[in-house]
């Protein structure tokens, strides 16, 4: 299992370090429930240059950071809180599941001395979908001035576009993706669309203009909740399918697709949370 590297503020011994949290993916017996970390961090009093060290377990005192900017070692219970074990344990919470809107598409409008932004925010699922909207409203608004738009793409957030077309730099593509960002959605993406009216906005009236304009075909769509899912895979004999099909209805698993003969197969798609636990239930079957 994998987890995200997070960097947050930490104390360690009493002094404020920003640190830096990986998972090893190996047992810890020091924190129940969770893997050796790797914890990389810089004193903040420190401008050491990002140069990397390795130390054995920190123990009683905490580690000094003053001749290196990067330090690597695992969690001990001895220098670690409750609070402090908490607190990571939340920081670390697997992303498993995110905002973004349905299939219906939002519509704005706003007009500034004479200037119309027609607004539109859609559901979309990869940068293909995207472009194939972009080209229908290029087409359908030949006459208009700017087709701006910005995207977010992906349950983790990380693929994102924004464009100006034309307008000056970062004056309408930014201000629309702040407000997809402001609402933390992703697989979205926000088109507005300008039809000037002869009267010069300025920078600060652009980006005023692109962003009422997105915020409000955004208030017009509606948000949804979306779980990020692992698909899990199991073979078994057939005696075993009451137990398995008891174990699916149990975790609410969805059967993506299966196949019986002599030795049977089954993949389920499950919350990212709870493949592993899941995959552990259904591995128990083999031996009992």
């Amino acid at each position: 299992m994998h987890f995200p590297t997070h960097r947050f503020p930490l104390l360690l011994g009493g002094l404020g370090h920003e640190v830096c949290l990986e998972n090893t993916s190996q047992a810890h017996p020091s924190v129940p429930g969770m893997g050796s970390f790797i914890l990389h961090g810089r004193e903040k009093r420190s401008q050491a240059p990002e140069t990397c060290g390795r130390c054995a377990m920190a123990k009683e005192q905490p580690p000094d950071f003053s001749h290196c900017g990067k330090k690597e070692f695992g969690i001990s219970d001895k220098m670690l809180t409750f609070a402090s074990i908490h607190m990571i344990r939340s920081e670390m919470t697997m992303i498993d599941e995110y905002k973004t809107i349905d299939e219906h598409v939002g519509e704005g409008y706003y007009t500034e001395k004479r200037s119309k932004f027609l607004a539109f925010a859609h559901h979309v699922r990869d940068a293909e979908e995207v472009r194939q909207l972009l080209d229908g409203y290029r087409k359908k608004y030949y006459d208009a001035r700017h087709v701006c738009y910005a995207y977010m793409l992906g349950a983790g957030r990380a693929e994102f576009r924004a464009n100006d077309d034309g307008e000056p730099s970062s004056t309408a593509g930014k201000p629309i993706l702040g407000q997809i960002n402001s609402r933390e959605l992703t697989d979205v993406l926000v088109v507005v669309v300008r039809y000037y009216g002869g009267v010069n906005l300025g920078t600060g009236g652009l980006i005023s203009a692109y962003r009422e304009a997105a915020a409000s075909a955004l208030d017009d769509a509606r948000v949804i909740l979306r779980q990020v899912e692992e698909v899990v895979s199991y073979s078994f004999v057939y005696p075993l399918m009451n137990d398995v099909m008891r174990i699916v209805k149990e975790m609410d698993a969805r059967i993506v697709s299966q196949t019986y003969d002599n030795t049977c197969e089954i993949r389920l798609a499950i919350r990212l949370s709870d493949a592993e636990k899941l995959r552990l239930r259904l591995e128990k079957l083999s031996f009992e």
